[in-house]
């Protein structure tokens, strides 16, 4: 059974081993800096599990193990529009609706939250993550060059997604 929550600061250290396989494994996905990541303290990691008013780390567990990650801030240019980073899935969970879960908890505390649009950016190219938003929703708003964890600098597509539709689309597909 998966289970989704919150995380809290006493999951620091799950946070901090799935984060950073993310990037050592799919790093062409994401672009953090791998080698800042690397050399966060045990407070950053605790610090960025720990939810606040505007911002949460979200992790989908089974049998008690953190198998994926998904997060939400505010958006640097505009703090009112949610900003989707760092959704990870483990490979031995991938296939079971588990970013579905992770989406839902995470588009509900937008709503809870005040934030009624998420944006977020995909690599070019990563076409299931692309496939999979699109029917949730979301729209290309832009693209522009971005540097990955992997240290290719390649396209990313930024993505809008109104949590309000996306509620919507989910009772309609039940």
């Amino acid at each position: 059974m998966t289970t989704v929550r919150a995380l809290t600061f006493h999951d620091a250290a799950a946070l901090a081993t799935v984060r950073l396989e993310a990037l050592e494994n799919h790093g062409r996905f994401f672009t953090a800096d791998i080698d800042a990541e690397r050399g966060r303290t045990r407070a950053d990691w605790e610090a960025a599990a720990t939810e606040t008013t505007g911002a949460a780390m979200f992790g989908a567990f089974r049998d008690g193990k953190l198998v994926a990650i998904a997060g939400v801030k505010p958006l640097p240019d505009d703090p009112a529009i949610a900003y989707w980073h760092s959704d990870y899935v483990r490979d031995g969970a991938r296939g079971g609706a588990v970013i579905g879960f992770l989406c839902r908890t995470r588009e509900a505390w937008c709503r809870d939250h005040g934030y009624d649009e998420a944006r977020f950016t995909i690599r070019k190219g990563n076409v299931v993550a692309e496939a999979y938003y699109t029917w949730r929703g979301a729209v290309v708003i832009g693209e522009e060059p971005r540097r990955f964890a992997d240290g290719q600098t390649a396209a990313a597509r930024w993505y809008r997604l109104p949590v309000l539709l996306a509620q919507k689309r989910q009772k309609t597909l039940g």
